[in-house]
């Protein structure tokens, strides 16, 4: 039986699972609840709160990944040679480059990007239930030969890489087809109870596995469908996704049984559910302002720039734990994109010692010691210019302190050291200072111990490059290319120095592994091809970009920080939504996928559904945004800029502007200006940091007042 139990945010469907879930464990029958990837954790920890301590004999918390490994453990298949995703990158780049002259429409320079974007267009296709035999039958029947020329492409390309997967590998990445399959077969999970929860919708691969529980299991799936959903811009791929489940039970003759919880049980501010039930209606514009009790529910902050949004949010984070006894845990920091405020957020956490969990998808091209590794490719490459090094010596693996860094620097610059002037014998002596004798014997003692120290760091960290340059100078094979590679980074010491900063960060623990299995890969796959450095280390970087860090929280009581669309939070007391603008949260949706909307609509005359349309992708957008409002029922902080990172000008986005109709001309509206310094101070750091912008104002003289009392700031 098929059980779809449905309702708003904070309804109480995840407690109906788990009333459910313990009932299946008194009575000993064995469940899987099935969650996202990036809620598994935070789903364990909470079902082991709420939970019998004997429910870890009969209940699993999973997700479809993990779910496909448990099938091949019990039906056959885990020990079989999987491709994983460097392997999957590093073959659709062999694929696009020897497919270059034949296609007549993709010719893409096999570059990161170009393979990045081919391997999303496929899955993509493979999630639509279609095939390479499928495109080709397509193309027959589409008039546009345009159109006809790039479906063939894509065709060509899918068949090839598949083809190579096969030649080198038992399984492919994407495992989930062979899960369905021997799932359908021996049925393992016979008489379970399968609960599946926090999904707004089900790639084609997904309901094939659904639909193969049904045949065995009873299955409830619970779906977050908005107040009024027909009317609601938000709710188109949520109520989709009920259609496809219903016709799913249907066309397998499952009883389907349905159970609506209706609107939000928690206490939740009027204003925020006001916003929450209106804010993306089609006839928002006819509902009556907000008219309700006017308390902190919701807050509405414009700022200049970026950067002002987090420390303004730092700042309220301190003043309510400070002031309110409230826990760093109960605040969440959701972002359209986290990559426009890495750097920036983060930092002003730090600065006022706020702990927290950025949850962002980062690779291992980001970790330090990587960047070392391309930086002493650029040396080896491009002939030793002055950026390259200067870049690799900044590296902490460079054994190189950051002041003899910044005396190179200044010293490069002044000499201008290009190519051999980096690594010839002879010791530097030119004056740092640059042209004329050194004013005085101490200022020339002083420019003595410079040249000392520059020169005791270039007979550190030449000899490891200049060997490195004499291996790779020239196109040698891979394999070759992998020995060299080798050779430098035990040079260097990197396993004693990774050894030594995984204690300070966890992510170094595996890096070192995670570069054996790129240069393994690269040898089963590529060994005796010929490339030269450049291109070896830039396929070295795309192995490396393919693996993503796997982050976990550190501590329990910290501030989340998330993307809007990935994000995956139990309900805290205060969310702020940052970076409320135009194109950015909700986010824009682009027509970037294997086929544009015009394309898709001409393959669908051909019975192809090549991928979502625009409108649905437009709706999951803001799903995720109506989501993050729903994450609080106490106090919701909406955060604008006038202008980006960059300073250039951005208005607000479309879901400000529903808001601030729905609440009306007169609901106020905080521009953070240099008149609210001291709201943003919290701490003694950020104090002596804003002194400056404070001078002979009246709360520059309490500042002052302030750090003279602690005597480590006395000087300030």
């Amino acid at each position: 039986m098929l059980t779809l139990i449905t309702g708003d945010a904070a309804s109480g469907k995840i407690s109906r699972l788990i009333d459910l879930i313990r009932e299946d464990v008194a009575k000993g029958i064995s469940s899987f609840l099935i969650v996202p990837e990036q809620k598994t954790v935070s789903a364990e920890r909470h079902m082991a709160d709420v939970l019998p301590s004997s429910s870890c004999l009969s209940f699993e918390v999973t997700n479809f990944t993990r779910l496909c490994d448990s099938i091949f453990r019990l039906c056959g298949g885990i020990t079989g040679k999987i491709c994983d995703s460097m392997s999957e990158h590093l073959l659709m780049w062999r694929t696009m480059s020897e497919l270059s002259p034949l296609l007549k429409t993709l010719r893409h320079r096999p570059d990161a990007a170009a393979v990045h974007k081919m391997l999303g267009c496929i899955h993509e296709l493979h999630s639509h239930k279609l095939s390479p035999a499928l495109l080709q039958l397509a193309a027959a029947g589409v008039e546009n030969e345009g159109l006809a020329d790039k479906v063939r492409d894509y065709a060509l390309v899918w068949s090839t890489f598949t083809a190579l997967v096969d030649e080198h590998f038992t399984m492919s990445q994407d495992r989930m087809d062979k899960a369905v399959e021997l799932l359908t077969i021996h049925k393992p999970f016979t008489g379970y109870h399968i609960y599946i929860d926090d999904f707004a919708s089900y790639t084609g691969q997904e309901l094939a596995m659904i639909e193969a529980l049904l045949g065995m299991c009873e299955v409830t799936v619970t779906l977050s469908i908005p107040k009024n959903a027909k009317k609601q811009l938000c709710a188109d791929e949520v109520l989709l996704t009920k259609e496809r489940l219903a016709s799913l039970a249907s066309l397998s003759h499952i009883p389907l049984q349905m159970m609506d919880l209706g609107g939000s049980r928690r206490e939740v501010s009027p204003v925020i559910q006001f916003a929450q039930n209106n804010i993306f209606r089609i006839d928002y514009t006819s509902i009556p302002t907000y008219d309700g009790v006017r308390d902190e529910g919701i807050k509405l902050v414009e700022v200049a720039e970026p950067t002002d949004a987090c420390h303004y949010i730092a700042a309220d984070i301190l003043r309510r734990v400070q002031g309110e006894d409230a826990r760093f845990s109960d605040f969440a920091i959701v972002c359209g994109s986290t990559g426009t405020y890495a750097g920036i957020l983060d930092m002003v956490l730090e600065k006022n010692h706020i702990p927290f969990f950025f949850s962002r998808p980062e690779d291992y091209t980001t970790l330090e010691p990587v960047k070392a590794i391309f930086a002493a490719f650029n040396i080896v490459c491009r002939g030793w210019q002055k950026e390259d090094v200067i870049a690799y010596l900044k590296c902490d693996i460079s054994g190189v302190s950051s002041l003899v860094c910044d005396e190179l620097e200044l010293y490069a610059e002044t000499w201008k050291l290009q190519g051999k002037q980096w690594y010839d014998t002879a010791p530097w002596s030119m004056n740092p200072d640059g042209f004329g004798e050194p004013f005085g014997e101490e200022r020339k003692a002083y420019l003595d111990e410079r040249l000392a120290r520059m020169n005791e760091a270039k007979a550190l960290f030449v000899p490891p490059l200049l060997t490195f340059s004499s291996k790779v100078c020239e196109e040698i094979t891979v394999d070759a290319h992998i020995q060299s590679l080798t050779a430098f980074l035990l040079d260097i010491d990197m396993p004693a120095y990774l050894r030594k900063k995984s204690k300070e960060n966890a992510s170094y623990e595996q890096l070192w592994v995670t570069l054996c299995n790129a240069l393994d890969t690269l040898h089963d796959l590529l060994g005796d091809i010929t490339l030269s450095c450049d291109d070896f280390a830039a396929i070295l970087k795309m192995l490396l970009s393919a693996e993503k860090l796997q982050q976990i929280p550190s501590q329990i009581d910290e501030v989340t920080v998330g993307q809007a669309s990935l994000l995956r939070s139990e309900s805290v007391k205060y969310v702020y939504l940052l970076g409320a603008n135009d194109g950015e949260l909700p986010g824009v949706v682009k027509d970037d996928g294997a086929f544009t909307e015009q394309e898709r609509e001409q393959l669908s005359h051909t019975g192809v559904d090549a991928a979502d349309a625009l409108c649905i992708r437009a709706a999951r957008e803001l799903f995720a945004f109506r989501r993050a409002m729903a994450l609080t029922g106490e106090a919701l902080t909406v955060l604008w800029s006038r202008t980006t990172t960059t300073l250039d000008p951005v208005a607000p986005s479309d879901a400000v502007l529903r808001l601030r109709f729905l609440l009306g001309s007169d609901y106020p509206v905080l521009y953070l200006g240099k008149e609210h310094v001291q709201d943003l101070i919290w701490t003694l750091d950020i104090a002596q940091e804003r002194l400056g912008q404070t001078q002979n104002t009246p709360v520059g003289e309490a500042i002052r007042q302030l750090l003279s009392q602690d005597e480590a700031r006395r000087g300030a």
